[in-house]
Protein backbone atom coordinates (compact mmCIF):
# COMPACT_ATOMS: atom_id res chain seq x y z
CA UNK A 1 0.00 0.00 0.00
CA UNK A 2 1.30 3.22 -0.96
CA UNK A 3 0.64 6.34 1.26
CA UNK A 4 0.67 9.45 -0.60
CA UNK A 5 -0.58 12.16 1.90
CA UNK A 6 -1.58 15.68 0.41
CA UNK A 7 -1.89 17.03 3.63
CA UNK A 8 -0.99 17.15 7.43
CA UNK A 9 -2.62 14.76 9.84
CA UNK A 10 -3.87 11.35 10.93
CA UNK A 11 -5.54 9.24 7.45
CA UNK A 12 -7.39 6.39 7.67
CA UNK A 13 -8.35 3.61 4.77
CA UNK A 14 -10.81 0.31 4.38
CA UNK A 15 -8.81 -1.99 1.88
CA UNK A 16 -10.82 -4.70 0.59
CA UNK A 17 -9.52 -7.80 -1.04
CA UNK A 18 -11.90 -8.89 -3.93
CA UNK A 19 -11.93 -12.79 -3.89
CA UNK A 20 -12.99 -14.67 -6.73
CA UNK A 21 -14.11 -17.79 -5.14
CA UNK A 22 -17.60 -17.94 -4.79
CA UNK A 23 -17.33 -19.76 -1.44
CA UNK A 24 -15.00 -17.28 -0.07
CA UNK A 25 -16.07 -13.16 0.70
CA UNK A 26 -14.53 -10.54 0.20
CA UNK A 27 -11.65 -9.27 2.49
CA UNK A 28 -11.43 -6.05 4.28
CA UNK A 29 -9.01 -4.42 6.35
CA UNK A 30 -8.32 -1.15 7.86
CA UNK A 31 -5.26 0.45 7.53
CA UNK A 32 -4.57 3.70 9.28
CA UNK A 33 -0.90 6.59 8.39
CA UNK A 34 -0.11 9.79 10.04
CA UNK A 35 0.93 12.61 7.48
CA UNK A 36 3.53 15.09 8.34
CA UNK A 37 4.68 18.32 6.06
CA UNK A 38 8.18 18.13 5.21
CA UNK A 39 9.61 21.00 3.05
CA UNK A 40 11.56 20.26 0.14
CA UNK A 41 13.71 23.02 0.26
CA UNK A 42 14.49 25.42 2.99
CA UNK A 43 16.24 29.01 2.08
CA UNK A 44 18.56 29.92 4.57
CA UNK A 45 19.46 33.04 3.42
CA UNK A 46 19.35 35.56 0.69
CA UNK A 47 21.10 38.78 -0.10
CA UNK A 48 21.71 40.97 -3.01
CA UNK A 49 24.93 43.62 -3.19
CA UNK A 50 25.73 46.39 -5.53
CA UNK A 51 29.31 45.99 -6.51
CA UNK A 52 30.38 48.64 -9.14
CA UNK A 53 27.81 48.20 -12.19
CA UNK A 54 26.42 45.14 -11.48
CA UNK A 55 24.23 43.44 -8.48
CA UNK A 56 25.26 40.24 -6.92
CA UNK A 57 23.05 37.78 -5.46
CA UNK A 58 23.94 34.93 -3.49
CA UNK A 59 21.78 32.76 -1.02
CA UNK A 60 22.21 29.50 0.51
CA UNK A 61 19.70 26.36 1.40
CA UNK A 62 19.88 24.16 4.35
CA UNK A 63 18.19 21.22 2.80
CA UNK A 64 16.68 20.23 -0.60
CA UNK A 65 14.31 17.27 -2.08
CA UNK A 66 13.17 17.60 -5.68
CA UNK A 67 13.83 21.01 -6.29
CA UNK A 68 14.07 21.65 -10.37
CA UNK A 69 15.73 25.38 -9.53
CA UNK A 70 15.55 28.97 -8.69
CA UNK A 71 13.67 31.92 -10.96
CA UNK A 72 15.94 34.93 -10.25
CA UNK A 73 12.98 37.46 -10.65
CA UNK A 74 13.36 41.51 -10.51
CA UNK A 75 10.86 44.13 -10.48
CA UNK A 76 11.45 48.49 -10.25
CA UNK A 77 9.09 48.61 -6.91
CA UNK A 78 9.14 44.84 -5.66
CA UNK A 79 5.60 44.68 -5.91
CA UNK A 80 4.42 44.56 -9.47
CA UNK A 81 6.22 43.82 -13.17
CA UNK A 82 8.41 40.95 -11.55
CA UNK A 83 10.33 39.45 -14.81
CA UNK A 84 12.72 36.54 -15.10
CA UNK A 85 16.08 37.90 -15.42
CA UNK A 86 17.60 33.99 -15.21
CA UNK A 87 17.27 30.79 -14.14
CA UNK A 88 20.08 28.59 -11.54
CA UNK A 89 19.47 24.73 -11.35
CA UNK A 90 19.44 22.88 -8.65
CA UNK A 91 22.19 20.95 -7.02
CA UNK A 92 19.68 18.68 -5.16
CA UNK A 93 21.86 18.01 -2.06
CA UNK A 94 20.49 17.22 1.20
CA UNK A 95 22.27 18.96 3.47
CA UNK A 96 22.22 22.10 0.97
CA UNK A 97 24.60 24.27 -1.08
CA UNK A 98 25.10 27.50 -1.84
CA UNK A 99 24.05 29.70 -4.67
CA UNK A 100 25.18 32.91 -7.05
CA UNK A 101 23.92 34.91 -9.58
CA UNK A 102 25.34 38.71 -11.48
CA UNK A 103 22.67 40.83 -12.69
CA UNK A 104 25.23 41.99 -15.07
CA UNK A 105 23.00 45.17 -16.43
CA UNK A 106 20.90 46.69 -13.11
CA UNK A 107 18.08 49.08 -13.86
CA UNK A 108 18.71 52.76 -13.03
CA UNK A 109 17.14 53.38 -9.67
CA UNK A 110 15.35 50.82 -7.37
CA UNK A 111 15.99 47.23 -8.43
CA UNK A 112 13.91 44.72 -6.24
CA UNK A 113 15.15 41.19 -6.36
CA UNK A 114 13.52 38.19 -5.39
CA UNK A 115 14.02 33.72 -5.69
CA UNK A 116 11.45 32.00 -7.24
CA UNK A 117 12.06 28.32 -5.98
CA UNK A 118 10.14 25.82 -8.45
CA UNK A 119 9.72 22.29 -7.18
CA UNK A 120 10.04 19.52 -9.68
CA UNK A 121 6.08 19.03 -9.87
CA UNK A 122 5.67 22.86 -10.81
CA UNK A 123 4.77 23.91 -7.21
CA UNK A 124 6.86 27.40 -5.74
CA UNK A 125 7.83 29.22 -3.28
CA UNK A 126 9.15 32.97 -3.43
CA UNK A 127 11.95 34.50 -1.03
CA UNK A 128 12.30 37.39 0.71
CA UNK A 129 12.95 40.94 -1.52
CA UNK A 130 16.02 42.84 -1.53
CA UNK A 131 16.32 46.27 -2.45
CA UNK A 132 19.41 47.88 -4.51
CA UNK A 133 19.74 51.31 -5.65
CA UNK A 134 22.28 51.71 -8.50
CA UNK A 135 21.98 56.07 -9.06
CA UNK A 136 24.49 56.27 -12.12
CA UNK A 137 22.90 57.11 -15.50
CA UNK A 138 25.39 55.46 -17.50
CA UNK A 139 23.68 52.79 -20.23
CA UNK A 140 25.04 49.20 -19.85
CA UNK A 141 25.05 46.46 -22.35
CA UNK A 142 26.32 43.49 -21.85
CA UNK A 143 26.07 40.24 -24.02
CA UNK A 144 26.92 36.77 -23.63
CA UNK A 145 28.44 33.79 -24.10
CA UNK A 146 30.80 35.58 -26.48
CA UNK A 147 31.58 33.63 -28.70
CA UNK A 148 28.27 31.93 -28.65
CA UNK A 149 27.01 28.90 -30.56
CA UNK A 150 23.03 29.01 -30.62
CA UNK A 151 21.81 31.53 -28.73
CA UNK A 152 23.04 35.02 -27.48
CA UNK A 153 21.89 36.71 -24.38
CA UNK A 154 21.34 41.12 -24.96
CA UNK A 155 21.50 42.46 -21.24
CA UNK A 156 20.84 45.79 -21.25
CA UNK A 157 19.65 48.23 -18.35
CA UNK A 158 18.15 51.75 -20.42
CA UNK A 159 14.42 51.83 -20.85
CA UNK A 160 14.99 53.68 -24.31
CA UNK A 161 16.04 50.86 -25.73
CA UNK A 162 13.10 48.57 -24.79
CA UNK A 163 10.89 48.02 -27.99
CA UNK A 164 13.75 49.16 -30.13
CA UNK A 165 15.44 47.16 -32.77
CA UNK A 166 19.39 45.43 -32.78
CA UNK A 167 20.34 44.79 -35.79
CA UNK A 168 22.98 42.40 -36.71
CA UNK A 169 25.71 42.87 -39.28
CA UNK A 170 28.85 41.04 -40.61
CA UNK A 171 31.97 41.72 -40.58
CA UNK A 172 31.60 42.78 -44.66
CA UNK A 173 28.21 44.78 -43.12
CA UNK A 174 25.55 42.89 -44.84
CA UNK A 175 22.49 42.98 -42.18
CA UNK A 176 21.83 39.37 -41.03
CA UNK A 177 19.40 40.17 -38.51
CA UNK A 178 16.98 42.68 -36.80
CA UNK A 179 15.67 41.63 -33.34
CA UNK A 180 13.26 43.84 -31.33
CA UNK A 181 14.36 44.20 -27.75
CA UNK A 182 11.46 43.37 -25.98
CA UNK A 183 12.68 42.92 -22.38
CA UNK A 184 15.96 43.70 -20.68
CA UNK A 185 16.87 40.44 -20.92
CA UNK A 186 16.42 39.28 -24.83
CA UNK A 187 17.42 35.85 -25.96
CA UNK A 188 18.58 36.30 -30.22
CA UNK A 189 18.93 32.73 -31.95
CA UNK A 190 21.83 32.91 -34.17
CA UNK A 191 21.84 29.21 -34.55
CA UNK A 192 21.21 29.75 -38.64
CA UNK A 193 24.22 32.32 -39.13
CA UNK A 194 27.60 30.32 -40.23
CA UNK A 195 30.37 30.74 -37.59
CA UNK A 196 32.34 34.03 -38.19
CA UNK A 197 32.66 37.78 -36.77
CA UNK A 198 29.35 40.41 -36.65
CA UNK A 199 28.64 43.31 -35.15
CA UNK A 200 25.29 44.43 -32.97
CA UNK A 201 24.23 48.17 -33.63
CA UNK A 202 21.60 49.11 -31.13
CA UNK A 203 19.07 52.50 -31.50
CA UNK A 204 21.42 54.47 -29.38
CA UNK A 205 24.10 54.03 -32.17
CA UNK A 206 26.26 51.70 -29.88
CA UNK A 207 28.17 48.55 -31.19
CA UNK A 208 29.56 45.42 -30.24
CA UNK A 209 31.60 42.57 -31.57
CA UNK A 210 30.31 39.31 -31.48
CA UNK A 211 31.59 36.06 -32.65
CA UNK A 212 29.44 33.09 -34.04
CA UNK A 213 31.69 29.43 -33.28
Amino acid sequence: VRFAPTTNGVKNAIVTVVNDDIDEAAYSYAIQGTAFTILPVTVLSFKAVATGKITKLFWETATEINNAGFEIQRSIDGNTRWETIGFVKATNFANGSKYSFNDLAPLRGLNAYRLKQIDIDGRFTNSNTELVNFSGDATIISISPNPAKDKLNVIFNDKKLLNTQAKIRSASGALVATVTLNNYHQPIDISNLPGGLYFITFFDGSVQRIIKQ
